[in-house]
């Protein structure tokens, strides 16, 4: 599981856990850092002995271990399932063996699906015709997965100070190469330019990026991403989660396309002008216009208001308890 998979399933978890539910949370976690994080926070995790393409009955003997670690039958349990590797298969599995399974997609990759919810905060997936045997949809930004904390901060205007790079957890050697000839744009001098290091080596990140006009910051990890988005002027994010964190903090951002999933949400935030794609011209324009800058925010604010993670609970509880 990269660190978007895991942020937003620690949302939920979150938001489950408020609601007074108990929490089990399983995977294989391949961002070292974000591991003990979980424990830090008083979660029960289980490292995933299954490798994904394990078959089925590896999944429901996991489910089966995860429900006995909270004295809970699996058939009182909501299960959710979050994964590309998971097939129709393993879904229509899990929703036996479960009172209620939830699926978190984002790309409508799979033939059909079997699911109780289906769900899919990206922009866009309202168009998505899932086949299969799905109950309800939740779809689209108004079901966005943030955190409490990331609250929206007074417009602060005034000339940027810099640019934050935000590429997700994993390594972006293989990105940066294109990315590096952009950030050295004369409008980046004297400016800071702070890297969430992820799990690239800081040697590969100083190769590029050491010798330019800005004054470069490398942050190994971020524990407090609310904080550290409320202090950003401007942001070049890759097509994640993190999006949907910076609409809800109004930090107006150009987008980079890291994996192939990411393409549609690209794509769709430059095409509604809520954020442009990566370019030395889109750049320019985001960092010497602060009327341009104000806009944007302004318009960003409004996609997302930070309450998709209620609003998930809230029907995946409703739905639990009406029964099957």
């Amino acid at each position: 599981m990269g660190s978007g998979h895991i942020m937003r399933c620690l949302t939920l978890a979150s938001a489950a856990r408020q609601a007074g539910a108990i929490v089990v949370m399983g995977g294989h976690c391949t961002i070292p850092w974000l591991c003990p994080r979980l424990e830090e926070e008083g979660y029960l995790f289980w490292e995933e002995p299954c490798p994904p393409q394990a078959d089925v009955s590896c999944l429901l003997a996991q489910l089966e271990d995860m429900a006995r670690r909270i004295h809970c039958p699996t058939r009182d349990c909501a299960v959710i399932l979050d994964g590309y590797h998971f097939t129709p298969l393993s879904q229509s599995a899990a929703r036996k063996q479960a009172r209620v399974l939830l699926v978190i997609d984002d790309y409508h990759h799979l033939p059909r699906y079997d699911c109780d919810i289906l769900l899919n905060q990206n922009p866009g997936s309202e168009v998505y015709s899932y086949q299969g045997s799905v109950g309800l949809k939740l779809l689209g930004p108004e079901y966005a997965l943030l955190r409490p904390e990331f609250k929206a901060p007074p417009p602060s205007g005034g000339r940027a100070k810099g640019l934050l790079l935000s590429l997700g957890g994993g390594d972006f050697s293989g990105v940066l190469p294109r990315l590096a000839p952009v950030l050295h744009v004369p409008s980046m001098r004297d400016k800071i330019l702070r890297v969430i290091a992820g799990s690239t080596p800081k040697k590969v990140i100083h190769t590029l990026l050491g010798h330019g006009p800005f004054r470069l910051e490398i942050l190994p990890r971020v524990d407090d991403m609310p904080s550290l988005l409320a202090d950003t002027d401007l942001c070049v994010s890759a097509g994640g989660s993190t999006c949907w964190e910076l609409c809800r903090m109004g930090v107006p951002f150009l987008t980079v396309e890291v994996a192939e999933n990411q393409r549609r949400i690209c794509n769709w935030l430059d095409e509604y002008d809520f954020a442009p794609h990566f370019s030395i011209s889109a750049l320019t324009a985001l960092l010497e216009n602060t009327e341009l800058r104000s806009e944007h925010a302004a318009a960003l604010r409004h996609l997302v208001d930070g309450r998709g993670a209620e609003r998930v609970m809230d029907t995946l509880f409703k739905f639990a308890y009406r029964g099957k």
